[in-house]
């Protein structure tokens, strides 16, 4: 496909994801109980944990970065770590006592 047809198919596919979210009552109610729950535990003195997989994970580490550095406000300074940051960590725990066990260490 010709790149400029293939960029426009893809922008159009992310216009309508992102009206099918904003169309989705019950997404919508859970991403605000999830919002409700994170300032919950930050005024209680909590932390954010932040992990994912593959491209993932570069998010996790942006949105950790974000909020222990310059979120919405200057400074944000909310505690936040990115599970997925020590790839020694992970890949050595991962060979020795198995992929299950990463998080648990």
């Amino acid at each position: 496909m010709e790149p400029g047809k293939q960029l426009k198919r893809n922008l159009e596919f992310s216009i309508e994801a992102k009206r099918r979210l904003l169309e989705d009552a019950e997404i919508l109610s859970l991403f605000s109980r999830a919002v409700e729950t994170v300032i919950d535990r930050y005024r209680r003195g909590g932390r954010l944990y932040i992990a994912g997989n593959g491209g993932s994970a570069a998010d996790a580490q942006h949105l950790a970065a974000e909020f222990v550095s310059k979120l919405a406000r200057d400074p944000a300074l909310l505690p936040a770590e990115a599970l997925t940051v020590d790839s020694s960590i992970l890949t050595g725990i991962g060979n020795d006592y198995g992929f299950d066990h990463i998080f648990t260490r």
